[in-house]
């Protein structure tokens, strides 16, 4: 039996083998008038600049700039979910290279005051962890993925969002971990996308290109069954699924990631080796602990629409700003 469903956490059951309909999440500016930001700010070689400080940034809203209300520059606590594709097509090395890089991300590059959750996915999203402070617990729970089945990435994200938004910290992040197109979902991309931009959760994507040597299992091969499974003991082994569209060697949509990343103040990175992965993990860890965090008091409507953000940074010469670029008035 596989974990408790995702779904069922956000949206109360999973019917008949399907995941229930996803409620369209409520707009990232309520009555406050508060946006959270989180900056990354980078120099012409990509490392990340520390020692700036409010006077050194300006938001400006359809063009008209705002004002910052709390900014920290120091490391602010994490309310991160960690959301992994489960499809057939990661069977084998790159599962194993995935749940190391993880692990070592839960073990080792978090701080201790984050919380985290742990879902997969493969034609339907579960939880493999809830939110929990105990990142050990979470390392270990990497390795009860089974890979096996299509890929319903838009439903995926689309729960996890939900769920990530019950972080308890101040930022929170979804680590989209996946090396393939949407399969099986449900939810329109559209509907994703509005309610990404909706949302007060910085998507990143890991994005995994076919690793090389990386033997691709054939549809047709019997696969050691969940354990436990109903009506068999652990080890034993139970058919393989009719081949489907989620069988066929995939290509990563880095397009499709990046339509739902890049908006929040997130980024997509294309991974082609289990170097590549790890060192990838490495980078987003140190761009967690030197972001900058602020709250923009916005002057404009709560009308229900999309309303564009820029940030700039007036120190230096050549520095990068990677920040959410617009939200949803509520």
């Amino acid at each position: 039996m596989k974990p408790a469903a995702l779904a069922a956490l956000v949206c109360g059951a999973v019917l008949a083998g399907r995941a229930a309909p996803v409620a369209h999440v409520a707009p990232i500016v309520g009555d406050t008038g508060q946006v959270t930001m989180t900056a990354t700010v980078t120099d012409a070689g990509g490392h990340p600049v520390s020692g700036l400080d409010r006077t050194d940034f300006t938001v400006i809203e359809d063009g008209v700039a705002q004002r910052i209300a709390e900014f920290d520059a120091a490391r602010v606590p994490l309310s991160i979910g960690i959301l992994i594709d489960a499809s057939r097509s990661m069977a084998g090395a790159r599962m194993l290279a995935v749940r190391g890089s993880l692990a070592r991300l839960l073990t080792d590059r978090l701080d201790p005051r984050d919380e985290v959750f742990v879902g997969r996915f493969d034609t339907q999203p579960s939880i493999v962890q809830p939110w929990t402070d105990d990142r050990r617990a979470a390392a270990a729970s990497l390795e009860s993925i089974d890979p096996d089945g299509g890929t319903a990435l838009y439903d995926a994200v689309a729960q996890a969002l939900a769920l990530a938004r019950r972080g308890t910290r101040r930022r929170r992040v979804l680590l989209v971990v996946s090396d393939g197109g949407d399969t099986s979902s449900r939810t329109p991309l559209a509907d994703l996308q509005r309610d990404v931009r909706a949302s007060d959760v910085q998507i990143d994507a890991l994005a995994i290109e076919a690793f090389a040597g990386v033997k691709m299992p054939k549809s047709n091969e019997a696969r050691p069954a969940p354990s436990p499974f109903p009506g068999l003991a652990g080890g034993a082994t139970r058919p393989a699924a009719e081949p489907s569209a989620g069988d066929a060697r995939p290509h990563v949509d880095a397009g499709v990631l990046r339509s739902l990343t890049d908006d929040t103040g997130g980024r997509t990175i294309v991974i082609d080796s289990a170097r590549d992965l790890d060192a990838a993990i490495a980078d987003l860890a140190a761009e967690f602990s030197r972001q900058y965090v602020f709250d923009v008091v916005s002057s404009r409507p709560r009308d229900g629409a999309w309303h564009m953000l820029e940030t700039r940074v007036q120190r230096g010469v050549g520095l990068i700003v990677r920040a959410r670029r617009g939200y949803i008035a509520g």
